[in-house]
Formats: structure tokens, C-alpha cells, sequence
């Protein structure tokens, strides 16, 4: 999994499709944060935080077909059809 780390998110997101489990594990670690404070700023309890990040991220796991390779995958878990949206 080391590699996969060196690569950026949209060429995990990519590689996802191929290698779901390894890609989404590195893409989840580096965006946990990042994603837990955009969820608090957007007014979501911090009890809940966690559960609407997981839930986004499976929501994007999921959805990853849908993936464009022009996207930009920071945002894309929180978007659409991908995942979360809406008020926390």
C-alpha cells in the first residue's frame, strides 16, 4: 500500500475501481480530516460527525463508476450522488 499512498487522489479514485479496498483506505485516511472540518463548520453536532463522514465515504465508495477523471475528488465524496449533501 505504500505506493498507492504516493499517488493523488484522483489517480486513487481511479484506481479504485481496480483495487477498491486499498484505494479507498488511503484516500479515507487522508481526507478524514479535512472532511470532519468541513462537517463542523457546516454546523453538524460533533457527536455525529463520524457517522456523516463514514457515511459519505461508503456513499462514495459505492458510487466510484461515477467517478470523472476531470473531477477533483476532495470534494467529490460530499456532492451529488457520491455523497453527503444537504444540513448535517
Amino acid at each position: 500500500m505504500a505506493g498507492l499512498r504516493e499517488l493523488s487522489d484522483e489517480e486513487l479514485a481511479l484506481r479504485a475501481r481496480t483495487e477498491p479496498r486499498a484505494a479507498f483506505e488511503v484516500l479515507f485516511e487522508r481526507h478524514r480530516g479535512p472532511l470532519y472540518n468541513f462537517l463542523l463548520r457546516q454546523g453538524a453536532d460533533e457527536a455525529r460527525v463520524d457517522d456523516l463522514f463514514q457515511m459519505a465515504f461508503l456513499k462514495a465508495f459505492r458510487a466510484i463508476p461515477t467517478f470523472r477523471e476531470e473531477a477533483r475528488f476532495k470534494t467529490w465524496p460530499l456532492r451529488g450522488r457520491s455523497g453527503w449533501r444537504g444540513r448535517p
